[in-house]
């Protein structure tokens, strides 16, 4: 900073008439600080001060504006005829923030040790100031008054939000429930039908499969709806037990073994023998909910890859597939309820955008941690972690 041009004294009176502190005084008392008042200048791009630099000295804009920073957070914009710095008049305690020039700058400087010794001389300087304490300390008692307004408002939409939320809840299970023993009953007579083929023809039978892919897509639907339900109520109860890691994923694989073979997958294991402490339940479910989504998003003749092996005392398991992966914009949806992405199964399977917020609860839950590596058009894999028991 450079000292500039001086600014005319009856600019420094208008100036500090428009300062809370001095609005009250008089011409003479006015014009004993405009003596005091140092004339600076600052290029664009520096700094007046930086935050926890020492407080000692009031100032005024000119010309040109400043940006009120906290680090790289811009908090205000001031401009010609506004004042910063006011507390250091008082004490010199660090700078809460930093006054960046952005632009030629013009202030007006009040040094708090000149300004001190006027305060001991002026009666009229001191009863500006204490006018000032008081009309700050009203203005926090408003600013008070209304934080705890906002504060009952926000409680009282949180507590509305809770109540429509729990219902929402109890309707999905009122729903869920009634679907389900109907739609397992037509389930079991599309079944019997089916194992009775010799009564009916090619086009029949096209159809009764076709009832029974619906049927099965709905019972899915209906059955991640109720796991949903029960894990928001805490209605399941963790069991913890050590259990072998690779017989399980084997297990999960079989199970999905026709659905494999249904889209001439192939599957490559990569399996160890490892422990962990995990509810056997519960790691079921993540497992089979990533098979299924590996499975549904894999073109088909492509590979799955089922892995299991120790990194840093952690039990690590993946599971990547060659579909068409996840973009940027699908990674901020990943895992969150009800979550539609913009890859589609190649199979025209069905998917309720539930499987990922269930794999990353129940992961969770068994004080473990899930994640995903993807990059659009190379395949997603999924990995789950556990401590090695």
């Amino acid at each position: 900073s450079d000292n500039t041009s001086e600014t005319p004294t009856s600019t420094k009176l208008t100036l500090l008439k428009r300062i809370q502190l001095f609005s009250d005084l008089h011409k003479p008392a006015l014009k004993k600080i405009a003596d005091l008042l140092e004339d600076m200048e600052y290029q664009k791009g520096h700094y007046v001060f930086k935050k926890g630099d020492e407080g000692d000295a009031v100032f005024i804009i000119t010309q040109g504006s400043v940006s009120v920073k906290d680090e790289d957070l811009v908090l205000s914009t001031l401009k010609e005829g506004d004042v910063f710095g006011e507390y250091a008049l008082i004490d010199n305690k660090a700078r809460s923030a930093s006054i960046f020039a952005e632009e030629t700058l013009r202030i007006l400087r009040l040094d708090r040790t000149s300004f001190s010794r006027l305060l001991t001389e002026n009666k009229e300087i001191q009863h500006g100031l204490l006018h000032l304490f008081v009309n700050r300390l009203r203005e926090h008692d408003v600013l008070e008054q209304q934080l705890a307004d906002q504060t009952k408002q926000i409680i009282r939409q949180k507590e509305s939000l809770e109540e429509l939320n729990e219902e929402k809840n109890h309707l999905m299970g009122i729903i869920a429930h009634d679907l389900r023993n109907p739609l397992s009953s037509t389930l079991s007579l599309a079944e019997l039908m089916k194992s009775e083929s010799e009564n009916f023809d090619e086009d029949q039978m096209i159809c009764i499969n076709g009832i029974i892919k619906s049927l099965n897509r709905m019972v899915n639907m209906v059955d991640r709806i109720l796991d949903v339900k029960a894990l928001e109520a805490k209605q399941d109860q963790l069991n913890l037990e050590k259990v072998e890691l690779s017989e399980l994923i084997k297990n999960t694989y079989e199970s999905y073994k026709s659905k494999i073979e249904d889209k001439k997958l192939e599957v490559h294991l990569n399996l160890t023998s490892i422990y962990a402490r995990v509810d056997r339940q519960y790691l079921l479910q993540v497992l089979e909910n990533l098979l299924s989504n590996a499975i549904k998003f894999s073109p088909p003749g492509k590979s799955i890859f089922m892995n299991l092996w120790i990194h840093e005392g952690k039990a690590h398991i993946s599971i990547k597939d060659e579909g068409p992966g996840i973009s940027s914009d699908d990674h901020k949806k990943l895992f969150h309820k009800f979550q539609q992405l913009s890859a589609k199964p190649t199979g025209g399977e069905s998917s309720t955008g539930l499987g990922l917020s269930i794999v990353k609860k129940y992961t969770e839950l068994m004080k473990g941690n899930v994640w995903c590596e993807s990059e659009p058009g190379k395949g997603a894999k999924f990995v789950v972690t556990f401590k090695k028991a």
